[in-house]
């Protein structure tokens, strides 16, 4: 569906309405114009209803966890990754360190040296970043109704401009057919 402003009527207001996308190019599209103000309310109910309700705070959380542990199970195996990575490094500096040690020493172990010292320090600042990334903190009830609670009263006033910075994390996408609305 594609937005559609049409201005009617002796004071010509403003009708904004959601048009089949294939309206055009296809002379055979039947589909009729649909409210945008009736769509977006039915949108907005079904929002109310069915996410920000009472009943659906203690599915969203469990789902909100779960989806928190894996994310953070994801950075975990990326740590473990940079860990062996890290102790194959310090391997190779405490070779260079004995080798010199024994008398060893050249130019090209410096080097060497300089330069494993530089991987560990950025597989060090990797891992940092990465356990500040995937910290996991349990979503609480309470948290949610909090921000859904901030959420219902935007839709009670009609706050428009706060509805659409939100709407986009809730509703991929709405599909109306001849007679119903799939969400």
């Amino acid at each position: 569906m594609m937005g559609n402003v049409m201005h009617s009527g002796r004071v010509k207001t403003k009708h904004v309405t959601y048009r089949c996308g294939n309206r055009d190019r296809a002379k055979d599209c039947s589909n009729k114009d649909i409210n945008r103000d009736a769509i977006e309310g039915f949108v907005l109910a079904e929002l109310e209803r069915n996410v920000f309700s009472e009943k659906a705070i203690p599915k969203l959380v469990k789902r909100l966890n779960e989806y928190q542990r894996q994310r953070c199970s994801k950075y975990t195996d990326q740590i473990q990754t940079i860990g062996i990575q890290a102790s194959q490094i310090d391997k190779e500096i405490g070779n260079i360190v004995e080798a010199v040690a024994k008398g060893f020493a050249q130019a090209s172990m410096a080097a060497k040296l300089a330069e494993l010292e530089a991987e560990k320090a950025n597989l060090e600042f990797r891992v940092t970043a990465l356990r500040d990334t995937g910290l996991h903190k349990e979503v609480t009830e309470d948290e949610l109704r909090g921000l859904f609670g901030m959420f219902r009263q935007f839709i009670r006033e009609r706050d428009v401009p706060e509805i659409r910075k939100f709407i986009g994390s809730y509703i991929e996408k709405v599909v109306v057919y001849q007679g119903a609305v799939s969400k």
